[in-house]
């Protein structure tokens, strides 16, 4: 079952048990999911289901950042609720140590020259199980 599907099943689970917020959250989820295969003419892979879903996380993180800064405790409790459903579709995320694993694999391969390089294989390997600030702090640390 694909990631894409799986989402769906969770929809359907969730209007049957009238979780408006679930509900709420996955039909975001699954408009994302529709529009980018519009867009692309073509079903998409689990990869790009997951690029989707932590395009969706940041925003939420955005939108946790605003209600914060508004005194708006609400909506962040609602916001942070949203983020969770759709975090638990994310794949586990990578512990600081396996990513520098993954950086020094990279590293033996291309060599210590060009940061775009080597960030931009590290990115195919993780494939969003980590977020790109990190990495990106982590290649320049091992570069310099």
């Amino acid at each position: 079952m694909s990631l894409q599907e799986k989402i769906q099943t969770e929809l359907v689970a969730a209007l049957k048990s009238k979780d408006d917020i679930k509900v709420q959250a996955l039909r975001l989820v699954m408009a994302q999911i529709k529009d980018t295969q519009i867009e692309k003419r073509a079903p998409l892979s689990d990869e790009e289901v997951v690029r989707i879903l932590h395009k969706l996380s940041k925003q939420h993180d955005e939108a946790i950042a605003f209600y914060r800064q508004g005194k708006r405790e609400d909506l962040v409790n609602k916001e942070e609720t949203e983020k969770k459903i759709i975090g638990s579709f994310m794949p586990q995320a990578l512990s600081e140590a396996e990513i520098n694993t993954v950086i020094d694999q990279v590293i033996v391969e291309v060599g210590k020259g060009n940061f775009g390089q080597v960030m931009g294989m590290v990115m195919k390997k993780i494939a969003g199980r980590a977020d790109g600030q990190v990495i990106a702090e982590l290649v320049k640390s091992k570069l310099d």
